[in-house]
């Protein structure tokens, strides 16, 4: 009955999500090869589906237009070449979404020593041509240029037949470089390829388009179908080898060879990245260069709207007006003035733009689509002579204060930074920096932070060095004191080369930096400001983590919240059919091994008998057998277990202990073998996993299971075992594992920012205190007081109680996240009170006040580390909600208790009045989070639970009392 609703729910659930899913076509423009993996893939590895779609692959016909198809709503998509310029001069509703190929690998095909040599040899030759092709702006405009046209040579409908050019019923043929040129060479002729971007010509080629009507009403839908259509690509030509063994298998209607499918795919992935690292680019003044040549030949009927032509997903560009567009247009480049070694912010390594500033240029380059010419400075002095002299349109990184001196404008700011001062690790704290007198090195060319230091802190004496590098060898060897520079760029270069020499200790003020634009150019400054605007939290994370070490979180979509119930309903069946399944395969595999193992004992005496029971037990339970005599040291396989160890069967000999250990990982091998030998040691069966590679180098994994008869006086006679491949399992196992510690890392990252806080506010008291007392001896001295021996000794008393103090705040903070190896005996007091240590004087601060009361004493052993990470969290959950309600009296309750000798109880609660009923049943959920999107990340709630549970193996619940939400941990 269980299996039948089980069932049931699987195919609702299924059913529900195909309904959801949206039906779209592609219309190829070829037959099946290569040329289209990237939509293979994308179907096959489900990429549409996980953008919503269910893809129909329409396959090419001689006589259907995939234009046509597209326009008149047979196909939502269709693959077509530079001809669709043409398509939308002749009233074809199109719109451009990708090009997959950034130069066409379309070429003219002939057979050396046959007369062709030069394109003027074309005359009065046969030529074969598609009818798209014979308009291809770079294959027409290549025979033009020649002053060949088509009325000098003889068009033949193409066949598509190579072996028509060898038996010369044709003199050229077009063809693509990645297809016919191979296939000659196969058959033992050298080919002459006429390549147009050899003559000047070079345009795009497989271009997916679709509709306007499509665009105007599925947008989502279109750049949905791109983005998966995209990552397709990516997959296919990351993976030659697995997805040509997916074409052979389902997409080979050509019935080419593996070698000519490899081919295929190397020289279209040179021509899909060429010059380019973007998959897929559509770059406006290429298309518009194409325009131009088909105009050129009279073949562009009515002029047409390139911007429109182009599809852009990115809503900032329908704000451009007309004149940023046409200024775009016409601009052709962005210059920009780049300054060598300043990372993260900016550098030219490898001759390539890099840093946070690349990553903002190159994200608004792309989406402008107008290109970057980088012209290139050493210093900062050398930069701000080019900027003087305007020699750029832009400086990449900009104060959005505005500065007079210099021809640029900045833009509004895209990213936040501060001043700060680089010291010594064993620097001490400095509790107010204009009582520093000290000289503190700045790099030259930065006036603007030696003013600011100047005007605010007159004590303190600037010394300018060439570069960042100089200045914090120097600090860190000792030879200077300080380093004042961006917190960015200090944080980047301590923790790539000083992480254990320099700290960053003070900040003084706050700096916003944008772009610089130059000043004649305030067209140029909108659209920067507006592509600024337009820029996601999101990509600015990606971004900043991607150069400085930082948690990203995750942008939050509740229009989503009843696709998210769905899929975890359904990951939840699923978990609950498999996991019955997996029971029930489980003891089927037992029972099926008991009756191996039995035939295997009988096999000793009954071999002929019996051998055909036991290959049709182990080909009904899928497990292999073998057999070891281990006083002649044969060893025999059943046919199952040669099957799933992938190794061909051998009859002329018996096989070797080296055969085994051929293609079990070397390591493992070790391990089995001294595994094997206690086994005989022991006597006792054994059960184990390992791995193999296979002949085709995939990997498996193998559990396997071993007894061995012994003799009366104990001496070992036959080794039996059975194999199972559970390599299925294993993946999930490890794919599951994966994921936990990824959670628990984020969690735990989030934990110690937090901690980091608490500890500034621990440190914050004694730090002052201390500074109190020695200036009290020290004022004495200075006025000639006579010292009081015992009020002497006791201000060092209260000095040594305070760096106790602090030096117990450490050992907390050091141990407070290391991995719990071994289980420990403590109490719950002990586990709450060491967690107060770190957080009560934070939250004590915030006028929070913390209620303790302790009625369990019992001691059991446990994890104290992981236990003590869920109290902080909980404690800091109510400190966050009870900040957030400004309640007049905020309380946090912690309570402990025991139900009975082998349960302790831990109880916290606050009274800010409870948590929704609506959301109280999956705050323990992965990722689901009450905070504002910048405060939470969902984690910490999810693994408190995982800890307790999994790794306590306990109970964590919540529920609400008329006062707020009670967090109750059962150990």
């Amino acid at each position: 009955m269980l299996k039948i609703i089980i069932m049931f729910c699987l195919l609702f659930v299924d059913t529900l999500l195909s309904k959801n899913l949206e039906k779209v076509s592609l219309h190829l423009q070829r037959l099946d090869q290569f040329q289209f993996a990237g939509y293979y893939i994308a179907k096959e590895k489900g990429f549409y589906k996980d953008n919503g779609l269910e893809l129909e692959i329409k396959k090419f016909d001689y006589s259907i237009s995939p234009v046509n198809e597209v326009v008149n709503k047979k196909a939502t998509y269709g693959i077509g070449i530079s001809t669709l310029v043409i398509n939308k001069s002749n009233g074809k509703n199109i719109k451009l979404l990708a090009s997959i190929f950034q130069s066409s690998p379309s070429v003219l095909l002939a057979i050396k020593d046959r007369g062709i040599k030069t394109i003027s040899d074309f005359k009065n030759k046969r030529v074969m041509f598609t009818t798209d092709e014979s308009e291809s702006a770079a294959v027409h405009a290549m025979i033009i240029k020649h002053g060949i046209s088509k009325n000098d040579m003889v068009i033949q409908d193409h066949s598509f037949d190579i072996n028509d050019l060898i038996n010369k019923k044709t003199d050229l043929m077009s063809s693509y470089i990645s297809n016919e040129p191979y296939a000659l060479k196969q058959k033992g002729f050298e080919p002459i390829i006429f390549d147009s971007k050899d003559y000047g010509f070079d345009f795009y080629s497989d271009i997916l388009f679709t509709s306007d009507d499509e665009i105007k009403n599925h947008t989502q839908r279109a750049i949905n179908f791109t983005k998966a259509s995209i990552k397709g690509w990516e997959y296919a030509f990351n993976n030659i080898e697995e997805t040509v063994e997916l074409i052979l298998k389902k997409y080979n209607s050509q019935n080419k060879t593996k070698n000519a499918l490899i081919f295929e795919a190397n020289e279209l992935k040179k021509l899909a990245y060429y010059k380019t690292k973007e998959l897929g680019h559509i770059n406006y003044n290429k298309i518009q260069r194409i325009y131009d040549v088909y105009n050129l030949m009279g073949l562009i009927k009515k002029p047409i709207n390139l911007d429109n032509f182009i599809f852009h997903d990115d809503k900032y560009f329908n704000k451009l007006t007309n004149a940023e567009k046409k200024y775009l247009k016409n601009k052709k480049e962005l210059t920009v003035c780049v300054k060598k070694g300043w990372l993260p912010y900016e550098s030219i390594i490898d001759g390539k733009f890099v840093g946070m500033s690349a990553d903002y240029l190159n994200l608004y380059s792309k989406k402008l689509s107008i290109p970057l010419k980088i012209i290139t400075a050493n210093t900062q002095i050398e930069v701000l002579k080019l900027l003087k002299e305007g020699g750029c349109d832009i400086k990449p990184m900009m104060g959005t204060q505005k500065r007079t001196r210099l021809q640029y404008i900045p833009t509004k700011s895209q990213i936040s930074d501060q001043i700060v001062l680089v010291t010594s690790i064993e620097t001490p704290f400095i509790n107010d920096l204009k009582t520093l007198n000290k000289t503190i090195l700045m790099e030259k060319g930065f006036n603007r932070f030696f003013n600011i230091i100047k005007n605010n802190y007159p004590n303190i004496k600037i010394k300018e060095v060439d570069n960042i590098d100089t200045a914090l060898n120097l600090v860190a060897s000792g030879k200077e004191y300080g380093y004042i520079s961006t917190s960015f760029a200090s944080a980047y270069q301590i923790q790539k080369k000083y992480s254990t020499k320099l700290k960053i200790v003070n900040d003084f003020k706050k700096l916003q930096l944008g772009i610089g634009v130059i000043k004649n150019e305030p067209i140029l400054l909108d659209i920067l400001n507006k592509v600024i605007s337009t820029t996601t939290t999101k990509e600015k994370n990606i971004i900043l983590n991607n150069w400085i070490a930082a948690t990203i979180e995750k942008e939050k979509d509740y229009t989503l919240v009843w696709q998210i119930i769905i899929i975890s309903l359904l990951i939840i069946i699923i978990f609950a059919y498999w996991a019955i399944k997996y029971k029930k395969e489980v003891q089927k595999r037992k029972d099926a091994e008991t009756k191996v193992m039995e035939l295997n004992y009988a096999l000793e005496y009954k071999y002929k008998v019996a051998l055909k029971d036991l290959k049709h037990a182990q080909k009904i339970a899928k497990i292999g057998s073998w057999k070891l005599n281990i006083n002649s040291q044969k060893l025999t396989w059943s046919d199952e277990t040669y099957r799933i160890y992938d190794f061909i069967k051998r009859n002329d000999r018996v096989l070797e202990m080296k055969d085994f250990l051929s293609f079990i990982y070397p390591y493992e091998g070790l391990e089995y073998f001294d595994l094997y030998n206690h086994h005989l040691k022991t006597k006792e069966p054994y059960n184990t996993i390992y791995r193999i590679k296979t002949r085709k180098d995939n990997v498996k994994w193998i559990e396997e299971r071993c007894e061995t008869t012994f003799d009366e006086d104990g001496n070992p006679l036959v080794s039996t075992g059975t194999i199972q491949d559970v390599t299925e399992h294993k993946k999930l196992e490890l794919e599951i594992q994966s994921k936990d510690k990824q959670m628990l890392h984020q969690s735990r990252l989030a934990l110690m920012g937090e901690m980091i806080s608490m500890i500034a506010h621990q440190w914050r008291q004694p730090l002052t205190a201390i500074s109190a007392r020695v200036n009290n001896l020290t004022f004495k001295i200075m006025m000639g007081e006579e010292l009081d021996k015992e009020l002497f000794q006791k201000e060092l008393d209260h000095i040594g109680e305070y760096s106790q103090h602090l030096s117990k705040t450490i050992d907390d903070f050091r141990g407070f996240f290391d991995k719990d190896k071994t289980k420990e005996v403590t109490t719950l007091e002990d586990i709450v009170n060491s967690t107060l240590n770190i957080v009560q004087t934070s939250v004590e601060n915030k006028n929070i006040k913390i209620i303790t009361n302790f009625n369990c004493k019992e001691e059991f052993e446990t994890y104290p580390n992981e236990i003590k990470q869920v109290v902080l969290n909980l404690i800091k959950n109510a400190e966050d909600i009870l900040i957030e309600k400004e309640l007049k009296d905020p309380t946090i309750t912690i309570e402990t208790n025991s139900t009975d000798k082998s349960h302790k109880v831990l109880i916290i609660k606050d009274n800010a009045g409870g948590i929704p009923e609506d959301i109280i049943d999956n705050i323990f959920d992965p990722y689901f989070s009450t905070k504002k999107e910048k405060d939470g990340t969902g984690l910490g709630l999810y693994m408190s639970k995982t800890i307790i549970e999994d790794h306590c193996k306990g109970r964590l619940s919540v529920s609400n009392d008329n006062d707020g939400a009670v967090f109750k941990i059962v150990l």
